[in-house]
């Protein structure tokens, strides 16, 4: 089992290999420079992205030296290396906010795979990796209670209300979050650095894209419905009910919205966000469940033919992003939101779908081209035959 402690570690080290020097603001790419070496004369990268600081990230510096947040003046918020990644550079790590397993091996609280599954007493389906896992979660009563609250009758109420007991599931997990505040949370930050590992924050949460209005209309229905019965289960106990009712949902907290209403907003996040987590450590890859991991696609751009991809680790619980090409520093580091095998008005279409963008990547583009291209010379072609079988005739004509 990787520690978090060996997690900050790796990333020093990494860093240190890659002989990254000092972060330069003023410049739109911050290239590495060894101690006592002349710099490098490589090419930069073409960009149309400048660089920030990464703030609002919560980056720790030594991340900074490795990746940083851009903006581009069309796609907008970006991450781009801060120098030249190798391909096979792991360069993001983060934790999800909240899993659900569909096979019980995601642990509760942290989201590793459990190998010694401990269980709950009062709470038999909630499994921990470790003691000090089930601790934490034991510790506070209430969300203990809500947590086991939450769950009862959840396939029943799937069933009745026609929607995803695991949609159901996620969405009360993260209405903890609310609920349940962290308090080492630096205000305003959407994510939070600690020891090697990215995880984001409630503000983080609240700030991916959720295209309620976009979302189909007897999906908003079915599980508008589910989330009322899943209140209505919580509200038949005194402290969960005085504690719904007394805490402030969504992001604008001069207009809050009813929990119900959050918790709508947060399925709509989740079934535009949520990144399905494969073991594929194990014997035979399979689907264990879904995770939310709000850092990443609120600064990971998507490429149907990307520099990076991702996998979860199930060693430390975390997806994790690393390059499968050479990345110049100031390029943008991106990945696919869908199969890239798939062609070109496929993969739009599964995106316009799921994503509800219309991709424009350099691989969409030249498909665009092509049959741009194509259908120009077509159209040449067949007004050229048709004035030649105009003239033809007409030549006929006069000789009669």
């Amino acid at each position: 089992m990787t520690s978090l402690s060996k997690e900050s570690v790796d990333l020093s080290e990494l860093v240190n290999d890659l002989d990254v020097g000092e972060y330069d603001e003023t410049d739109v790419v911050a290239a590495g420079k060894a101690k006592g070496k002349k710099k490098s004369k490589k090419k930069k990268a073409a960009t149309n992205t400048t660089v920030s600081n990464g703030g609002e990230f919560g980056f720790s510096a030594v991340r900074t030296r490795l990746i940083n947040i851009g903006h581009h003046e069309v796609k907008g918020r970006t991450l781009v290396a801060s120098v030249a990644l190798p391909a096979g550079t792991i360069f993001f790590s983060e934790r999800a906010v909240a899993t659900v397993s569909h096979t019980n091996e995601l642990c509760l609280h942290c989201g590793k795979v459990v190998v010694t599954p401990i269980t709950g007493l009062s709470f038999p389906s909630a499994l921990f990796c470790c003691v000090e896992c089930q601790t934490i979660v034991r510790s506070d009563a209430l969300r203990y209670k809500y947590l086991h609250q939450q769950s009862l009758n959840l396939d029943q109420i799937a069933k009745t209300h026609c929607c995803d007991k695991d949609l159901l599931q996620m969405v009360f997990r993260l209405l903890a979050l609310s609920l349940f505040p962290a308090p080492s949370v630096v205000a305003g930050t959407l994510c939070q650095d600690t020891d090697g590992v990215i995880t984001a924050t409630l503000r983080g949460v609240n700030t991916l894209e959720a295209h309620l209005d976009q979302q189909p209309e007897a999906w908003v229905t079915a599980v508008t419905a589910g989330i009322q019965a899943v209140l209505d289960n919580l509200n038949t106990d005194a402290d969960l009910r005085n504690l719904l009712s007394t805490v402030a949902f969504g992001a604008n907290e001069a207009n809050p919205s009813s929990s119900a209403e959050y918790a709508l907003f947060l399925a709509c996040i989740v079934n535009v966000n949520a990144y399905g987590i494969v073991n594929y450590q194990s014997t035979s890859a399979h689907s264990m469940g879904f995770g939310l991991f709000p850092a990443v696609g609120l600064c990971v751009n998507h490429a149907c033919s990307p520099n990076s991809y991702y996998t979860y680790s199930a060693q430390n619980g975390c997806m994790e992003y690393r390059t499968i090409k050479d990345v110049q520093a100031g390029e943008e580091l991106t990945v696919s939101y869908t199969d890239i095998f798939l062609d070109t008005p496929q993969r739009r279409t599964a995106l316009c779908e799921k994503r509800f963008f219309l991709c424009q990547c350099s691989r969409c583009a030249g498909y665009d081209l092509a049959e741009n291209t194509v259908h120009s010379i077509h159209n040449t072609l067949t007004t050229s035959e048709s004035a030649a079988g105009t003239k033809k005739k007409k030549n006929k004509a006069e000789e009669d």
